[in-house]
């Protein structure tokens, strides 16, 4: 049982060794400052700044609309039978 645990710690220790280096190769690597125009507005940031907030505001995006887009759930009544019950009459009654 002991031995399962250092591995596990082991290997997330590794995985976050792994991901800060890549990190840390992203940040470098994008350090250029980045002009963005948007109509009549002229922005400039740094690339690292830019490409977290572009995928931010497109999970936003993309959440918001999923929330607007998904039909709402109907609340079943104490009444009505599960659904269960339902499929079960519908083959009966097929027959």
């Amino acid at each position: 049982m002991m031995l399962r645990r250092r591995k596990n710690i082991k290997a997330k220790t590794a995985i976050l060794t792994v991901l800060t280096l890549v990190l840390a190769i992203v940040v470098i690597q994008n350090t250029h400052v980045v002009e963005v125009r948007l109509l009549f507005w002229v922005i400039t940031m740094p690339r690292i700044i830019f490409i977290p907030s572009v995928f931010i505001l497109g999970f936003l995006a993309g959440l918001i609309t999923t929330r607007l887009v998904r039909p709402k759930k109907i609340k079943s009544s104490k009444h009505s039978p599960p659904d269960d019950s339902i499929s079960q009459l519908e083959t009966k009654n097929a027959l």
